[in-house]
């Protein structure tokens, strides 16, 4: 009975995993799509971000956590994901996506209890929870105590990579649309413009915050209209032109970006950043390492986000014409497609509409594609980590020593991070700055997120490619200023209270890592322990504390 309840509970967590991995990869297809489908992107973010809410709220409330880690944390593959469910990274994930939800369903569950109270269910007459209730808070506070701190700074991390995303995507769209109008008024000819493209578009690759179909969209957008011209290259041939000239800017934008790592990737703190020593990063370069175009393989490499994956393989120093032919789907799954979506939204006529249908339709099997493409890497990461976990973790690499050295001197740097940052221990106003800060991010985010969902916008106005920055707003323009994208007051608030939350988050970690250094420097306590590593000693001579971002380090790791 026990094998069996092991089995039911290994289950739940690999569908937890990957239903944060569905999360994730539905924050990226709104993104995605969002410059040709806005609807399609208000779908996509709203199912990863429910689907992620429920299943995660409903593990935590019906599945005893430490009845779960009794049962199932020495096993093969359920020890390294009960370390995922259990560290504070998910616990932030949890508090981002229920967000303003928490305080309500707090005071439901007081007034549950209320009324069973009053017709006698419960003998306790002093709990304001209900049984349900106790035992979270049991489970928060006693069972495996939530370090808030932690939590909190993790949720601000994770809002500003949302709304650096919403914002970048929106900004780069509308750059792109700058650029098509000033291509298409400057009468040059067709090839020449097509080698703007191509340079334009590798210059984009490099900037982490563009999403590659936002380059592919461009390209099909300026082309596909520039070929329709009379006397032009015809409709098609002009997006094949394009296709050839996404593929070349994609290829060798992987190559600047792999250098960019390989170079970066030098630093031993970069090393650690990527988790080099940590089994599931080993793991991805197992499948990475392969040679050909293995679905695994082509999947981290064709789905994942363009920037951080070939800047990952170029921290971990793989083949280089070896990740070139695994990326090679990309140009069936995201550069065809959506370079074809662009030239279709410049389609114009009494067909207009059928060619919009149409659009939309390859928009959507894309995006499609993209999410089934990260859930499908997803879960091979964790099959291999189930069957070569032990012995990638065995590995002893000469290579690594550095990392490793450099993870255990900074144990004593984390446990002093833990004891000042403590919830109990933080100043009232200490605690009100991390609040505020979180608070901030939260509502900024709920702003945004609702803004993908509501009919009517309230935070950034529709805006595609295609649309036109000089026209009125009744045909999708901006009224000729590029800033008439944020609609007033609720998109200025949403703005100003990201940036107030960027502040106080970077004040409040400037005091946690005073108060820890502080902590460290009291007599009788070193900072670093002893390295036998030359290139280790030699970080660990540089002055630590100015080095180190805000934040970084002032959030533990999950325990």
């Amino acid at each position: 009975m026990q094998k069996k309840r092991k089995e039911e509970l290994k289950f739940i967590l690999e569908i937890c995993v990957l239903t944060l991995s569905a999360t994730a990869a539905g924050i990226y297809c709104s993104l995605y799509v969002a410059g040709a489908a806005v609807r399609l992107a208000s779908a996509s973010l709203s199912i990863g971000l429910v689907s992620a809410s429920l299943v995660l709220g409903w593990v935590f409330i019906e599945v005893d956590q430490s009845e779960l880690q009794k049962i199932i944390s020495n096993a093969p593959l359920s020890g390294p994901i009960m370390k995922i469910m259990q560290s504070d990274w998910v616990r932030a994930v949890a508090v981002g996506g229920f967000n303003v939800l928490i305080p309500m369903l707090a005071a439901l569950d007081m007034i549950r209890q209320r009324v069973r109270l009053c017709r006698g269910r419960d003998s306790d007459r002093e709990a304001w929870l209900t049984v349900t209730g106790r035992r979270i808070k049991q489970e928060m506070t006693e069972v495996n105590p939530w370090n808030w701190y932690s939590i909190f700074l993790k949720v601000n991390l994770l809002g500003m990579l949302f709304i650096s995303g919403v914002v970048g995507s929106k900004l780069t769209f509308i750059f792109f649309s700058w650029l098509n109008a000033t291509l298409g008024a400057s009468g040059l000819s067709f090839g020449f413009i097509a080698f703007l493209v191509w340079i334009i578009g590798l210059v984009m690759f490099l900037n982490p915050i563009v999403p590659g179909t936002a380059v592919y969209l461009f390209a099909g957008v300026v082309l596909g209209a520039q070929a329709q011209l009379p006397g032009s290259v015809g409709f098609w041939p002009g997006l094949l032109v394009g296709m050839v000239a996404c593929t070349a800017a994609k290829f060798i934008a992987c190559v600047f970006q792999y250098s960019i790592g390989y170079y970066a990737g030098k630093r031993v703190k970069v090393q650690q950043f990527a988790g080099v020593d940590k089994v599931a990063t080993r793991a991805m370069e197992q499948i990475l390492t392969q040679q050909g175009m293995k679905p695994d393989k082509c999947s981290i490499l064709t789905a994942g986000p363009d920037f951080p994956t070939s800047v990952l393989c170029g921290i971990l120093k793989l083949n280089i014409p070896q990740m070139l032919i695994g990326t090679i789907p990309v140009i069936f799954v995201s550069i065809i497609p959506q370079t074809i979506v662009g030239g279709l939204l410049t389609k114009g006529g009494a067909d207009a509409s059928f060619w919009s249908m149409v659009s939309t339709v390859v928009t959507g099997l894309a995006a499609l594609v993209q999410a089934a493409a990260m859930l499908f890497f997803t879960f091979k990461i964790l099959v291999t980590v189930d069957k070569d976990g032990a012995a990638l973790a065995a590995q002893n690499r000469p290579e690594h020593q550095a990392v490793i050295e450099l993870t255990k001197a900074e144990e004593r740097l984390n446990a002093a991070f833990f004891e000042v940052t403590k919830w109990a221990e933080l100043t009232s106003t200490n605690a009100a700055v991390t609040l505020a800060s979180t608070a901030a991010f939260l509502l900024s985010g709920f702003l945004m997120a609702a803004d993908f969902v509501l009919t009517e916008k309230i935070c950034f106005r529709k805006f595609k490619i295609t649309n036109s920055i000089k026209e009125s707003f009744e045909v999708g323009g901006l009224d000729g200023n590029a800033l008439n994208v944020v609609v007033l007051p609720l998109g200025a608030v949403a703005l100003v209270l990201a940036c107030l939350g960027l502040v106080l988050h970077i004040i409040i970690g400037k005091i946690m890592n005073a108060k820890a250094a502080g902590k460290l420097k009291q007599p009788g306590k070193e900072i670093f322990l002893p390295f036998t590593s030359p290139s280790a000693n030699r970080l660990a001579q540089r002055p630590i504390w100015p080095a180190v971002r805000p934040g970084a380090l002032t959030a533990p790791r999950g325990r």
